[in-house]
């Protein structure tokens, strides 16, 4: 039985992050927009035949972070009691989005770092446009509520600048983990 909790959340999320580069004017769209597993920060990979750092193409990234019951209460509040199909579930899932640092091969100047700094600026920004003007207004009749987090540089690591911005989807039906198998097993 296919996930019927978490990954349809996820690959709406990337859709929603998707339209927020490609549909909104973005003045430099990640090349790569695409799901990362992992635990931490979702690094880029560099290809050992080309040696291109996937943050100097631009990433942007969904990734699951957390998966929890929860009490019912709006769907956020962590439930420690063993849970049952009718208990609800959280998802909480990192967007986020890393470039290049403005080195170059050299010394990057004031300018450098500015442009850097705008481009980060609009990948912020894209990324709270998944959260608001996409995946909420998707779901405002269908008791999901979304919790969205801080959002978080990631440092000077590996040439990337950026950040990620966690958001929580609380109250996943739970029971549509609980469904009778597909089809009934044999003796």
């Amino acid at each position: 039985m296919p996930d019927l909790v978490v990954w349809p959340i996820l690959d709406e999320m990337l859709s929603c992050l998707e339209s927020a580069f490609l549909d909104w004017d973005h003045p430099s769209p990640p090349a790569l927009i695409c799901h990362r597993t992992g635990n931490g920060q979702s690094i880029p990979m560099i290809d050992p035949r080309t040696k291109m750092n996937e943050c100097c193409q631009g990433l942007a990234w969904v990734r699951l972070t957390s998966n929890y019951p929860t009490a019912g209460d709006e769907g956020m509040t962590f439930s420690s009691r063993v849970s049952n199909c009718f208990d609800g579930e959280a998802v909480t899932v990192e967007l986020g989005a890393l470039r290049c640092w403005p080195h170059a091969g050299s010394y990057a100047t004031c300018d450098d770092w500015a442009v850097n700094a705008e481009n980060v600026a609009e990948d912020v920004a894209a990324l709270r446009r998944a959260i608001k003007c996409c995946w909420t207004p998707a779901h405002e009749d269908d008791n999901l509520s979304a919790l969205r987090g801080q959002w978080r540089p990631a440092g000077i690591s590996g040439q990337c600048v950026g950040g990620i911005l966690p958001v929580t989807i609380g109250e996943v039906n739970a029971h549509l983990d609980c469904c009778e198998p597909s089809s009934p097993s044999s003796p």
